[in-house]
């Protein structure tokens, strides 16, 4: 993790051995871990004229351009790589990321052929990572869940596997037993498979829940838990433990099984009363926006806006927007026209229990591939997703709907970072909505 330190060391043998491909491809995978990748295509181009008979130089020139978002060069460096390697013999398993760079250009069946093909021969982690996701986006569940288990191999997941001396539960009797569910992965992970604790409450089971760091207050409001673990509590007697994105493995989910009865998430009423006068006008539909998710996040450079190009959107007539954005897409709303009906009250929520409340005062979210999206559907709210490309595999592939969320509608991307056309769609479906009197039905909404 020295970067730095490696860097010098490797320009130092590169420097007495100019013409020696190790270097090379040491100081690219250094550029890559340090998230430059044009710098790393660079020095991987470099590699394939100083050695253009390996295997390595050209499987890790398609993984720099991958990076940089040029996935059909990306593939033909890397099926260069494969044949090289198929020659020689070289140990260079290219194929596990041939069969990501299919995903990553809307071509999950081939990948899938791809993938199976070489795991039988070469077994690969990455191989087995992409599997998963690949299956899942297909619909093929069964083994998708089943590979998907892999990612307890792979850090960062590796160094987070807890053992807490029980088995975890893979569809054993539960009567008068205690199960430990322990949250992982984002935000919008565990708003979509909380879902499942309370079919595990259902056989019988006391359900322990240990929610993200920091989420202990909005996780109270999941139906089917008996206790909330806080952070640094003692871990009563359990009998059983399971990760949450576990379940639909052990529950044997299929498209056709998934528990998706709405809402299953409601509101606190005190968030409800603090937030019930802003939203006393009901003059107007009132539509959430959410264009920009967490600048972290591994591919927000693909899933987020700038507010700018939701224009056509915010010149819908007859709308009130109500802008949830956080974070610093946020200060762009400073540059919306003064004749746009806005209210800006990202900054406001406090809480994910504010978020709730919100929400449950809007009739309608227009949002990215976040973790308010996942809020939205759980509580059985309308919520418009506009999707990048390649989208997760929860989103599986050329749906317009989602299985998991009844009121949720997917717009989708005809190429990568292609905005254009889906807000043109978002904003003319926007306005359908708008002239249509059936768009004030709302579904009813428990409070717990």
């Amino acid at each position: 993790g020295r970067l730095d330190e490696a860097i010098a060391c490797f320009r130092g043998a590169q420097a007495r051995a100019p013409g020696d491909l190790a270097p090379l491809l040491a100081l690219g995978s250094c550029e890559l871990a340090r998230k430059q990748p044009t710098d790393a295509e660079a020095l991987f181009r470099r590699a394939v004229v100083v050695a253009p008979g390996s295997a390595a130089a050209h499987e890790h020139h398609g993984i720099a351009l991958a990076a940089l978002d040029r996935h059909e060069e990306a593939l033909a460096a890397l099926a260069q790589a494969e044949r090289i390697a198929r020659e020689t013999g070289e140990p260079v398993d290219a194929y596990a990321n041939v069969g990501i760079g299919l995903c990553e250009t809307g071509h999950a069946s081939e990948a899938i052929r791809v993938l199976v093909e070489g795991l039988r021969e070469r077994p690969n982690l990455n191989g087995f990572l992409q599997l998963g996701p690949a299956l899942l986006s297909l619909g093929h569940f069964r083994a998708g869940w089943r590979y998907y288990e892999h990612r307890w191999l792979a850090e960062p997941f590796a160094s987070m596997r807890a053992d807490y001396g029980v088995p975890h539960w893979m569809g054993q009797s539960l009567e008068g037993r205690t199960i430990l569910v322990r949250s992982e992965q984002g935000l919008g992970d565990m708003f979509q498979f909380a879902r499942y604790l309370p079919l595990l409450k259902a056989r019988g089971a006391r359900v322990l829940f240990q929610p993200l760091k920091g989420l202990d207050t909005i996780a109270r409001r999941f139906p089917g838990i008996d206790h909330i673990l806080a952070d640094g509590e003692r871990l009563p007697a359990i009998d059983f433990c399971a990760n949450l994105m576990s379940l639909p493995l052990a529950f044997g989910t299929t498209v056709a099984t998934i528990p998706a009865e709405v809402p299953y998430l409601s509101p606190d009423p005190a968030h409800l009363a603090k937030w019930a006068s802003r939203f006393a006008d009901r003059s107007r539909p009132r539509v959430g926006l959410a264009w920009a998710g967490r600048p972290t996040h591994r591919s927000d450079r693909l899933r987020s806006m700038h507010l700018d190009q939701l224009a056509s959107i915010l010149n819908v007539e007859g709308v009130r927007f109500v802008s949830l954005q956080k974070g610093p897409a946020a200060a762009q709303a400073e540059a919306v026209p003064e004749r746009v009906d806005w209210d800006g009250i990202g900054a406001e929520l406090d809480e994910l229990d504010d978020a709730a409340a919100v929400l449950s005062e809007l009739d309608l979210l227009i949002a990215v591939d976040t973790g308010l999206a996942h809020l939205a559907g759980a509580m059985g709210k309308p919520v418009w997703v506009m999707l990048q490309t390649p989208s997760e595999y929860r989103w599986m592939a050329g749906r317009e709907d989602t299985p998991w969320y009844p009121t949720m509608r997917l717009f989708r991307q005809d190429s990568p970072r292609a905005w254009g056309a889906v807000v043109e769609r978002v904003a003319e479906s926007l306005r359908d909505w708008v002239s249509d009197p059936r768009r004030g039905t709302r579904p009813t909404m428990p409070v717990r």
